[in-house]
């Protein structure tokens, strides 16, 4: 393909390789549109030209198709052309943003018609807009892994038991099995282009990162050379998780406590070697992530009772101590920063325990329950010296979505319209966990985040889906139950509550009485709603079998719907055969069944081995302990 590059305004490097990667992909995008009347067109005309326009808006372009069918693309910087480049893929060719994760070829051409037209971009509403990939336990063993995580952790213990009559596994273990697999480098490539595509500029790319392993290393490499933002988990300040000091001490022959009430010089010093490591990596693409929780996804309270009563101050020298090495390592004058107020975050805020360093942006979060905005969104108040975002679930684990998609469209919707309305615009986060799952929620947030009071009320973006699809996704939508207020029975809470009663049979011991409080209803009622939306689903099945998708469409349905209503009635009727009294095992394990069955269906072609790191909702473990129950009561 004969491009012309402007080089005048490339004077960096990285902004040249992010052009090009994008350039790579539109080669393919035509070669598999227009094919060869395309290599034979292309070797005889130089037709497409990019350039930068530093006078044009931050991340804008300029599209203009002239007389002679040249197309020029003026960007801003190199975000602005690359999302120049893919506006031609998508325009033009039809490509869709998300094509390869909805498994969804562009239709070939048999000419391409470029009429002569010009267009210039919207600013963006929101300065950093992103995923976290996150609970991602199908993306990192779909393909080979690139590594394993975990593997110099001193604490590591291995596979954890099983067995009946075993004590549930620690909050470590899981962990560990959960996340030990890296996702292959080809993996987050595609992963990098879709997000691109719909005009993200920001990535967190796994639930745990360590940039002092090679194959994390080349994850990060990979997404700054695409142009991307990069950042850390909530957990990970300066990406430090607990596994990454405790493994870096233990390089060194020590082992301080992973407290910064005890050991604050240790992880000061653990800090700015990390804070380093990423700033080489990273450069001015890094957006910092400050704070200070306790082991995984807890409160630093939950493993050092006795920093509870000091949090606020504890936390708040760390944020200082954070900001100062970040000074040390970060050449920029102002380098971004944020903090995520989750959960006690929010809470020592409000108490005014918490003092945050002027000029970091407070991320708020949506109740992972429920999917609305928490309470302190409302009632912190905003100040002028600092700005404000949004961090938002699409998917969550363990009561939320996660195989199967949610949560109603009409929550993203709203959550990002009111983020807009109060001007916390600096950053928007979604978290996308394996993300083929949750395709149309991901549509949803990008629309909205692009059109925030526009679109507030429409649910379902523009072509995100056929529009004779829709009542079906609406009929599924409404169809899942409400447990209680706002909380809806997704295939992850279902699977809890499977397990909860699981561990309990192999145990010996009565359901715990907290089950009976998380769905605040008797059994009889919560077994009504279970069986009324079983129906509901078998036969929305029985209506989707009979439906006949155009043939293009066929993998892209048959995954993203037909599959999900398999998946979640068979959870649901697995879980209703277990309030049973006795437990219905055959039932339970028939349901089952009916999830493997969706399975198939959404392992076809390249998807062949996309369930195998299935480990979080575990449809095959379920089984194995059902079937196991069932012997051992028979």
């Amino acid at each position: 393909m004969a491009i012309k590059t402007s080089t005048y305004h490339f004077t960096d490097h990285t902004q040249s390789l992010a052009v090009e990667c994008a350039l790579k992909d539109l080669r393919r995008d035509l070669e598999k549109v227009w094919g060869e009347a395309f290599r034979e067109f292309s070797s005889n005309k130089a037709w497409l030209t990019v350039s930068l326009n530093p006078v044009l808006p931050s991340e804008t372009f300029i599209l203009e198709v002239d007389s002679d069918a040249c197309i020029q693309i003026e960007g801003a910087d190199a975000l602005g052309a690359v999302y120049g480049v893919y506006e031609v893929s998508q325009r033009f060719l039809g490509v869709d943003p998300l094509w390869f994760w909805k498994d969804l070829e562009p239709e070939p051409l048999p000419d391409l018609q470029l009429n002569p037209m010009r267009m210039q971009s919207e600013s963006p509403r929101f300065r950093y807009r992103g995923w976290f990939i996150n609970d991602e336990d199908l993306l990192a063993q779909w393909r080979e892994p690139a590594g394993e995580r975990f593997r110099h952790w001193s604490a590591h213990p291995g596979k954890w038991n099983s067995t009946p009559g075993a004590p549930p596994p620690t909050y470590e273990e899981r962990l560990v099995e959960y996340y030990t697999p890296v996702t292959a480098l080809e993996t987050m490539e595609a992963i990098f282009e879709a997000l691109l595509r719909m005009r993200g500029n920001f990535i967190i790319p796994a639930s745990f990162i360590d940039v002092m392993e090679p194959c994390e290393t080349a994850i990060i490499r990979a997404a700054v050379r695409r142009g991307l933002y990069v950042s850390q988990h909530h957990v990970e300040p300066l990406g430090v998780s607990h596994f990454a000091f405790e493994t870096w001490w233990a390089a060194q022959g020590k082992q301080p406590s992973f407290s910064y009430r005890e050991s604050a010089e240790e992880m000061r010093k653990c800090w700015r070697a990390y804070a380093t490591a990423w700033a080489d990596l990273a450069g001015d693409q890094l957006v910092w992530q400050l704070g200070l929780r306790g082991r995984g996804d807890h409160p630093l309270w939950a493993h050092d009772p006795q920093a509870k009563n000091m949090a606020g101050r504890l936390i708040s020298e760390a944020l200082k101590d954070q900001m100062e090495i970040i000074r040390e390592v970060d050449s920029r004058p102002v380098a971004p920063a944020t903090l995520t107020l989750w959960f006690e975050g929010a809470q020592l805020i409000a108490e005014e325990q918490l003092q945050v360093p002027k000029g970091v942006t407070l991320v708020f979060a949506d109740d992972p329950s429920t999917q609305h905005l928490q309470e302190d969104f409302e009632t912190i108040p905003r100040q002028s010296d600092c700005s404000y975002g949004l961090y938002f679930h699409t998917a969550v684990w363990t009561m939320g979505p996660h195989l199967v998609q949610g949560p109603m469209l009409g929550k993203i919707t709203n959550a990002v319209m009111k983020v807009a309305q109060k001007g916390d615009t600096e950053i928007a986060v979604l978290n996308v966990a394996n993300l083929r799952e949750h395709v149309l929620g991901v549509a949803c947030w990008h629309h909205q985040l692009r059109n925030p009071e526009r679109s507030k009320e429409v649910a379902f973006p523009p072509n995100a889906l056929p529009e004779d699809w829709i009542p079906f996704y609406k009929q599924f939508f409404d169809a899942v139950p409400e447990l209680r207020p706002h909380c809806y029975l997704y295939d992850g809470a279902a699977r809890t509550y499977l397990n909860v009663h699981l561990y309990a049979l192999e145990l010996g011991l009565a359901i715990p009485e907290y089950l009976r409080v998380a769905i605040e209803d008797d059994v009889v009622q919560t077994r009504r709603k279970l069986t009324k939306a079983i129906k509901v689903f078998n036969d929305l099945i029985a209506q989707t079998d009979a439906y006949q998708p155009p043939p293009n469409l066929q993998k892209f349905f048959d995954a993203n719907f037909r599959a999900q209503l398999r998946l979640l009635c068979g959870l649901y009727g697995a879980f209703l055969g277990m309030l049973s009294s006795p437990p219905d095992y055959d039932r339970a394990l028939s349901s089952l069944e009916m999830c493997k069955e969706g399975k198939t269906l959404a392992t076809k072609g390249k998807w062949g081995e996309w369930y195998r790191g299935d480990c979080k909702v575990g449809v095959n473990r379920l089984m194995a302990r059902i079937q196991r129950l069932s012997e051992s009561t028979v």
